[in-house]
């Protein structure tokens, strides 16, 4: 999944925040301790935060959106909320596979 935060070259953002729910409305759950650091896009017009949410039973749908924390480490939404549907199964890097995390159950 590919989500895409603001900022630019001359003011990036200190990191992201993903945010996750079962449903469209939430409650979001921040689903990443620490802050992604922001890693340019190809063209490098923008910063992209790339993140593999894991453990989530093929065939159900999510919800996501983003938190920015700016330069000045103030921590605002920075995306609309989007959905995503899994349809492989979860796999960890050794192929081995991940525990699902049941559809309505929130994770912090």
């Amino acid at each position: 999944m590919y989500l895409y935060g603001e900022g630019d070259r001359e003011n990036p953002p200190r990191g992201f925040y993903v945010r996750r729910s079962a449903v469209p409305s939430g409650p979001f759950d921040r689903i990443n301790p620490a802050p992604i650091p922001a890693a340019a896009e190809p063209d490098f017009s923008r910063p992209a935060v790339i993140y593999r949410d894991g453990g989530l039973a093929v065939g159900s749908t999510w919800y996501y959106f983003l938190e920015v924390i700016d330069a000045q480490g103030r921590v605002r939404k920075a995306t609309p909320v989007v959905s995503a549907r899994v349809l492989l199964p979860n796999v960890d890097a050794s192929g081995r596979p991940v525990r699902p995390v049941q559809e309505g159950s929130r994770t912090k």
